[in-house]
């Protein structure tokens, strides 16, 4: 085996630039989230019911935590708990046909002030 080879499996993916501060951030913010009545705790359970290691089950709703921050940070995107990708996504589709800028209807937290939901 090179020593190509060998580097790349015991590294594994692993970045030593990464930014230890978000990670833990993110990690902080899935004990959190787990622990707490929302989506999140539900997404976190049905991670355990399929067998997943609590370890493990924290560390796939960290990234998916950091996902969402991402998109709306990048895409500008009113994302609510109610909203999920696929409905974004929809959205974003629409918007890019229409050319109109996303309302405040948009939000689920707007639809269940005005009763629109």
């Amino acid at each position: 085996m090179d020593p190509a080879s060998s580097e790349r499996s015991r590294v594994r993916g692993l970045n030593q630039n990464c930014n230890h501060d978000l990670k833990n951030l993110f990690k902080g913010a899935a004990v959190i989230a787990a622990s707490k009545p929302s989506p999140f705790q539900e997404f976190y359970a049905a991670l355990l019911a399929k067998g997943m290691r609590p370890e493990m089950a924290r560390l796939t709703l960290a990234r998916k935590i950091a996902t969402i921050v991402l998109i709306v940070w990048k895409k500008g995107v009113c994302l609510c708990a109610g909203i999920n990708r696929h409905e974004v996504e929809n959205a974003r589709v629409l918007r890019e046909r229409t050319s109109d800028s996303p309302g405040p209807e948009f939000c689920a937290v707007h639809r269940e002030v005005h009763s629109e939901a």
